[in-house]
């Protein structure tokens, strides 16, 4: 990938690879649209390999900020209602931040995971359990406390609204001692626990596995 630079003109939405090089898009010929302003081409061109590319879409977009349309291979997904969510697990161990960057690194549009429902956690037992063999640490997902004390959120922000702490979790010391350090303010998963995938509130910085997710509709 080219450097991004400051015009993202020069970035195309390709329906296949999301927003990509315009190299992409230079086969073919230009598309019926609408009138360009004067002096420049038509936004549209057609690719023989990829179809049509618009840069519309891409205007205030860069490819890290895209949302694939359909669960890519090798990941797990997920439809309940409206909630169309993709979730893969990432088993090298980093702390919270380096794993939110390995989940958009491995595809676009992923993040830590987002867990909405009962139904979403018992999908992931079901059709992740047998993955999580060997994950003794627990397996950062994407609910966090980080701006107010036991007010967690997803990472978009959102109220974080369904829960499955282990018994007598969320336990931050924080809460009583707020200068003690480090603070329990990300939450892992514990698939080898006695209660089996529960959740836990533990330090961002310490090393673990990621579970990550595409959110195609929340």
């Amino acid at each position: 990938m080219h450097s991004f630079g400051d015009d993202r003109r020069y970035f195309i939405y390709n329906n296949n690879l999301g927003c990509v090089d315009k190299s992409y898009c230079t086969s073919g010929t230009d598309l019926p649209h609408s009138p360009p302003a004067v002096g420049r081409r038509a936004v549209y061109k057609r690719n023989l390999q990829f179809g049509c590319c618009d840069t519309d879409l891409c205007n205030n977009k860069m490819p890290s900020e895209l949302t694939p349309t359909t669960c890519p291979s090798g990941t797990h997904e997920f439809k309940d209602g409206q909630v169309h969510v993709c979730y893969y697990l990432l088993k090298q161990e980093r702390n919270a931040d380096d794993g939110s960057k390995a989940c958009a690194d491995t595809f676009h549009g992923g993040k830590l995971a987002y867990i909405p429902s009962r139904a979403a956690d018992e999908f992931i037992k079901s059709s992740l359990g047998s993955e999580f063999a060997g994950d003794h640490s627990g397996t950062f997902i994407g609910v966090f406390d980080k701006e107010h004390e036991l007010s967690f959120v997803d990472t978009d922000g959102s109220p974080q609204v369904f829960f499955d702490w282990r018994h007598g979790q969320p336990n931050d010391p924080n809460v009583n001692d707020p200068i003690r350090e480090p603070a329990q303010d990300c939450v892992r998963m514990f698939p080898i626990d006695r209660e089996h995938f529960t959740w836990q509130d533990k330090p961002c910085e310490q090393l673990a596995w990621t579970l990550c997710s595409i959110n195609i509709h929340k």
